[in-house]
C-alpha cells in the first residue's frame, strides 16, 4: 500500500505561538508504529537536529519552532508501504541550510535502534498547492520539506532513497 500525502504544504504563521500548523487536505491513515525518526544529520549542509513526532490534529501537522518534525501518519522509516516525511521551518538553525543541499548528498536518520542512510536523488521546488508533489513513488523512502522563496511562497522537496543501515543504538551515537 502506498500512502498518499495530500497536504497543503503551507506553513501557516501563528504569531506568538510555540509551533506552526501545516495544513493538509485529507485525513492521513493511521499506521502501525514502527521505527520512528529521532535525529537527522545532513553533513553537507551542517544540519544535525533532533526529530520530534508531529501529531496530525484538526487537519494539520505542527511544525516545531526548535526541531525537525516527523509527520505522524506517514510511513515509519524503511517501510515497504511508502515514504517518511520530515519537515522544518526554513530558519538558519533548522532546515534553511537544505536550500544548499544537492542531489547526491547523504542524509542520516537515527531511530531508537537503527541508523538509516539515504542519498538525495531528487530535488524539486513546488507550489504549496501542488498536493500531488508530496505523493511519493515507492522508490523514494524519505522526503525532506521546507519553505523556499522571498516570502516562503514555495516548498522545497528533497527526496531520498535508502542506501544502507547500521544497527547501532541511537543512544550510543549522541
Amino acid at each position: 500500500m502506498i500512502i498518499a500525502f495530500f497536504i497543503n504544504l503551507a506553513f501557516i504563521l501563528n504569531s506568538g505561538s510555540v509551533s506552526t500548523p501545516v495544513s493538509i487536505v485529507s485525513k492521513v491513515p493511521q499506521i502501525v508504529r514502527e521505527d520512528i525518526p529521532k535525529r537527522i544529520i545532513v553533513k553537507s549542509v551542517n544540519i544535525d537536529l533532533p526529530v520530534i513526532e508531529s501529531p496530525f490534529e484538526g487537519g494539520s501537522w505542527i511544525a516545531s519552532e526548535h526541531f525537525a518534525s516527523y509527520a505522524q501518519g506517514t510511513s515509519p522509516l524503511n517501510s515497504d508501504n511508502g515514504n517518511t516525511l520530515i519537515f522544518a521551518h526554513a530558519r538558519s538553525k533548522l532546515f534553511k541550510p537544505l536550500l544548499k543541499a544537492k542531489v547526491g548528498d547523504l542524509v542520516s536518520v537515527y531511530s531508537d535502534s537503527q541508523i538509516y542512510y539515504y542519498k538525495i536523488v531528487d530535488r524539486e521546488i513546488v507550489s504549496p498547492y501542488n498536493v500531488e508533489a508530496i505523493e511519493s513513488p515507492a522508490k523514494y523512502k524519505i522526503t525532506l520539506l521546507t519553505c523556499v522563496g522571498t516570502n516562503d511562497e514555495n516548498r522545497l522537496l528533497l527526496r531520498g532513497e535508502l542506501i544502507g543501515l547500521n544497527e547501532n543504538k541511537y543512544k550510543e551515537v549522541i
